[in-house]
């Protein structure tokens, strides 16, 4: 919910509600970052998503084509989806945060701004947008994905990650 708050904020120019959910994203992503490396949780831990290309590839297969209904909440697909969308949001908060200072004369990153001249900021600018539009693609294709993970093979995935229950 707050990256689609933070997504229309930034659609209409709202940028102080935009830089309030940046923050908020952005000490998600942090706190997600670390439990990945410190947590107790085998689902959190980062290894769980380390798939070779080819089980991706055997995964996609089996889903697509073999129509295959023994399907598991974690595999292959759904968590190179996650390290993708992972990498676009820290992309898109280390841009935002920089555009805050840039822009706005605010922020942790303040210090940086007699480093970069105009032409990079409006770099770091269209980095930023890239980055979250392809966020909302990698969104929709994650959805889209356990819909029909769930479709296939009965299981309310959905629920799942709402819930975190199976």
């Amino acid at each position: 919910m707050a990256f689609v708050l933070l997504f229309i904020s930034g659609q209409f120019n709202y940028l102080n509600f935009h830089i309030f959910f940046g923050h908020i994203i952005g000490a998600f992503v942090l706190t997600r970052l670390l439990l990945g490396f410190v947590s107790n949780n085998t689902s959190l831990k980062w290894s769980r998503y380390l798939y070779h290309p080819k089980e991706l590839l055997k995964h996609l297969k089996k889903i697509l084509v073999e129509k295959d209904s023994d399907l598991e909440i974690h595999n292959p697909a759904g968590s190179y989806l996650v390290l993708l969308m992972l990498f676009f949001l820290v992309v898109t908060v280390f841009t935002g945060t920089l555009l805050e200072s840039l822009f706005e004369f605010s922020g942790v990153m303040l210090f940086l701004n007699d480093l970069i001249n105009t032409e990079l900021a409006y770099l770091i600018l269209n980095l930023h947008q890239y980055s979250s539009n392809a966020m909302v693609f990698l969104v929709i294709t994650h959805i889209f994905g356990v819909l029909y993970s769930s479709y296939l093979s009965r299981k309310n995935f959905l629920l799942t990650m709402i819930t975190g229950k199976l």
